[in-house]
């Protein structure tokens, strides 16, 4: 994922206010990563992202 025009600093996942919008990406990317980072890049931010594959899914 890239963040284009979006804030050169690295970014920390954090819950947002329940009525807002926004700003759950990384928190989610968090609660499903095996691991998971982020760098600087000439258009924005970019998250890389490691899932495993045998991550087990509840359906409800």
């Amino acid at each position: 994922m890239t963040d284009e025009g979006r804030s050169s600093q690295v970014s920390v996942p954090e819950a947002p206010e329940p009525d807002r919008e926004r700003g759950r990406g990384l928190l989610i990317t968090d609660m499903l990563a095996t691991r998971w980072g982020q760098h600087q890049t000439s258009s924005g931010l970019t998250v890389w992202v490691e899932v495993d594959h045998n991550l087990n899914v509840v359906e409800s």
